[in-house]
């Protein structure tokens, strides 16, 4: 336990295991599943799901392995979930049964340690643990079970049901009943529920007062001490960037990465790796060492099956690929690992839909120099994805549409369509306070006008990026808006070679 307190996964898991051989009963259980979540966390993903299945078994639950056993699992309990109700009798910790607990903690372990490594058995194991959970009505256990239903409901929707509201009465009133405990808890869900939204400033806000030095005990009293910390620090780090505080994004990350691998914490460190550590390399003009980042976390991970991690390599591989210049790569990248994506379920995620949807529209249009006759078919793809990305409720998704929008104008050579694109990009980028975007779009809205007004915009988005540490700007703005935007020669498209009449 000190070892588990102190973020330290392998060698928890490994005394867990060692305890678990002289245990019986209840006990076994318990120290069997505890080291099996350690396991995942400490990069021995397979070796944990192996782990975890056994608890289940030994518990009489299936834990299926087929898609459409996982199917089927998820579809029963959100059916008896949508009959039944969110009705639950609440029982303080001395009113419910020890077996109960263990089976209740059994699941959430599954929900929680395999969700980000198989999100369709993540998703099917919640909607058990939250029926188990509301069975047994353990206060601690009904706001973990409820707190994670509301990340869910952020993750696939911008809109909040009238059924998320009651979710978020309910889980407000158990923290409230919890004290200092519960509200740490519910500080973290709600960072997340805002990142998820791409509510980025405020995430961080919360996030932050989630993991605050004196939330420590708070968290270790919930048993999930350094593994709730560690997410709330990822993506705290991780909102920085849409935020444009690339500094502080930075500093952050150095020092949860040397945390994270001091502390044998594989999970976070390949994280970090495969995004937040890309971002600090591209800032810093060095694409080799955001390499170098994506090449050791994949060293380190499972390749089973296509988790959120595997999708966060291939969306960063693509991303250098296009820094670097080399568009027709970096559509490749995405095309490599295209079916996949689609298989694991990760796009009813709507932020990762989002992303993906914005990246595939850049690289067709960054893809077109290398084979010219591919033009029209480009823009097309780069218009029918902003068109998607215009349907998403959120503001970051529409300020995504606009710039999207605009590379595709521009490489059609539509400059007057690429100019009310850009301008509105730039107004949607600011008031979703995604600045990084906004100097992208201020700078490529300059090279695009030319003259004294341009050359103003192109200085005001290279003095801002430079300001956060980003060493090459022009690079910068040609991975959020690729393309050609030096105003056209007389008689050519997009600056490219003279139309053919």
């Amino acid at each position: 336990q000190m070892l588990d307190n102190a973020g330290r996964p392998s060698q928890a898991a490994d005394e867990y295991l060692k305890a678990a051989r002289g245990a019986t009963g209840l006990q076994r259980l318990t120290l069997e599943r505890t080291a099996a979540e350690q396991l995942v966390h400490g990069g021995r993903v397979d070796e944990g799901a192996l782990a975890l299945r056994q608890v289940l078994a030994t518990m009489g639950m299936w834990a299926p392995r087929s898609v459409l056993g996982k199917v089927f699992l998820l579809l029963f309990y959100r059916l008896l979930l949508t009959v039944l109700g969110l009705r639950f009798r609440e029982r303080g910790p001395d009113e419910v049964s020890e077996e109960d607990r263990v089976r209740v903690d059994a699941v959430r372990a599954v929900a929680i340690a395999m969700g980000p490594v198989d999100i369709l058995l993540g998703a099917a194991s919640q909607s058990r643990h939250l029926f188990l959970a509301l069975r047994v009505g353990d206060r601690i256990q009904l706001l973990k079970a409820m707190s994670v239903e509301l990340i869910q409901f952020a993750a696939t929707s911008y809109l909040v049901s009238k059924r998320e509201r009651r979710v978020r009465a309910i889980v407000e009133g158990l923290a409230s009943r919890a004290g200092p405990v519960g509200q740490r808890f519910v500080d973290g869900a709600v960072g997340l529920v805002l990142f998820m939204r791409g509510h980025f400033r405020e995430a961080i806000e919360a996030l932050d007062a989630s993991y605050a030095e004196s939330g420590t005990v708070a968290f270790a009293s919930l048993g999930d001490a350094f593994a709730v910390r560690a997410k709330a620090r990822l993506y705290a780090v991780r909102a920085c960037y849409f935020t444009g505080r690339l500094r502080e994004e930075a500093q952050r990350a150095k020092v949860l990465l040397r945390d994270a691998e001091d502390r044998g914490d594989v999970y976070t460190a390949v994280c970090l790796r495969s995004t937040v550590m890309v971002d600090v390399g591209l800032a810093a003009d060095d694409p080799e060492r955001a390499w170098r980042h994506v090449r050791e976390a994949m060293a380190r991970w499972t390749r089973t099956g296509f988790s959120m991690v595997h999708c966060d390599a291939m969306l960063s591989e693509a991303t250098i690929e296009l820094y670097a210049g080399d568009g027709a790569r970096a559509r490749q990248r995405l095309e490599r690992d295209e079916r996949a994506l689609k298989g694991s379920m990760l796009l009813h995620s709507r932020l990762i839909r989002t992303l993906t949807a914005s990246l595939r529209g850049r690289c067709a249009v960054a893809s077109i120099d290398a084979d010219p006759s591919s033009r029209r078919a480009r823009v097309s793809e780069a218009f029918h994805l902003a068109r998607e990305l215009e349907r998403e409720p959120a503001p970051s998704g529409k300020a995504l549409a606009s710039l999207l929008r605009a590379a595709a104008a521009t490489a059609g050579g539509e400059r007057a369509g690429a100019t009310e694109a850009l301008r509105e990009a730039l107004a949607r980028s600011e008031g979703a306070e995604m600045w990084l975007h906004s100097w992208a779009a201020r700078y490529q809205l300059g090279s695009l006008l030319g003259g004294e007004e341009g050359a103003a915009l192109v200085a005001q988005g290279e003095a801002a990026m430079a300001a956060e540490g980003v060493r090459a700007p022009a690079r910068m703005a040609g991975l959020l808006l690729p393309g050609r935007w030096a105003p056209p020669a007389p008689g050519t498209l997009d600056g490219g070679p003279p139309r053919k009449p």
